[in-house]
């Protein structure tokens, strides 16, 4: 008897929280809203400006990131090109875990135009 009221609490349990926290707010392997003041996002938007080669970056609009063998960075970025025009650029940034000793990889980027 004791076992099925604890069976009971915890699937109660974890029904709430899914339904808490949204089913697509924690999905696994999906992108999650991330703070643009974060240093690591700051590191991968300046990795992602510096690989890009186009100018300096002014701003860092939106960034999402994405648990793998490491993290996704999907970043959103204002910059201004060698142009001297502000540019709106699309960028994705893969961070290796720590532990393989890898730097960090451009794997997309789009410019979007000019702002």
């Amino acid at each position: 008897m004791l076992n099925r009221v604890v069976l009971i609490l915890c699937l109660l349990t974890c029904s709430y929280s899914a339904w808490a926290d949204g089913p697509l707010d924690r999905m696994t392997g999906a992108y999650h809203q991330a703070k643009v003041s974060d240093l690591s996002v700051i590191e991968a938007a300046n990795f992602a400006v510096l690989a890009i080669d186009k100018g300096s970056l002014v701003k860092i609009i939106s960034a999402m990131t994405q648990i793998v063998a490491g993290i996704n960075y999907k970043l959103q970025l204002e910059i201004l090109d060698k142009d001297g025009k502000h540019h709106n650029y699309n960028a994705v940034v893969f961070a290796p875990l720590p532990v393989t000793g890898l730097p960090m990889q451009l794997t997309s980027s789009k410019d979007l135009g000019i702002l």
